[in-house]
This record gives structure tokens, sequence and C-alpha cells, in this order.
């Protein structure tokens, strides 16, 4: 799913400072849409999680592992065919690094959670 999920990417990842964003289309085809729910498809939080992810890795320049997900507030649902831009904010902390992230769809946001991902900068 995560080379899916990056080949849907409108751009390249963007980086200033601490701070990275990237956008997003999921066609209704993307696999994380299937079968939540059919008929009326909507994105997992697990894959709002993975987006978040994904950002952060690249801006951190590597593959990390996900360790906690915490502060999650999940208030649109994200539907097929929408722009997503996904935004992270990282910190290094002594046991890893923590990536606040919100996910918006059409300039209004959908979600917002913190993820600790293994490793430092």
């Amino acid at each position: 799913m995560r080379s899916e999920i990056l080949q849907a990417a409108l751009s390249a990842v963007s980086i200033e400072g601490n701070n990275a964003s990237q956008e997003f289309l999921l066609a209704e085809d993307f696999s994380g849409f299937a079968g939540h729910f059919p008929g009326y498809p909507i994105l997992p939080a697990i894959v709002q999680t993975l987006l978040g992810q994904l950002v952060a890795e690249q801006a951190c320049g590597e593959a990390r592992t996900l360790i906690s997900l915490s502060r999650a507030k999940f208030v649109r649902q994200v539907h097929p065919g929408k722009k997503i831009r996904v935004e992270v904010e990282l910190k290094t902390r002594d046991e890893g690094v923590q990536v606040r992230t919100s996910l918006y769809q059409e300039d209004e946001k959908s979600s917002e959670f913190s993820l600790l991902l293994q490793g430092k900068d």
C-alpha cells in the first residue's frame, strides 16, 4: 500500500525546517477504500495514519517504525477523488521522532494526530 499511496502523490514532499507537506489524490479504486464501506467509500483511520508516516519518513530521509499513535481526532470523512493535503511537524525526542500530523480535504481539516516514530535525526 505504501507504493500505491506514493504513486497517488500530486507533487514531491515540500520540506521547510521541521515541517513538511504533500498532496495526494486517491482514486475510488485505491485499495485503502476496499470494503470501507461498500457503496460509500471512506478512508480508514489506519490509512490516514500511514499517509502521515510516509510524509514524515520522506522528510527524515528514511523509513521509520511506528511506535505509537496519540491525540487522534478524526473529524471529517475522507472520500475518493478529493485532494488531500498532509502536513507534518517533526520534533526529536529521546524515544524517537514525534510527528504532529494534520490531514486536510479541500482545505478543511479531516483529522489530526500525533505519531511517534522510531529513531532520531
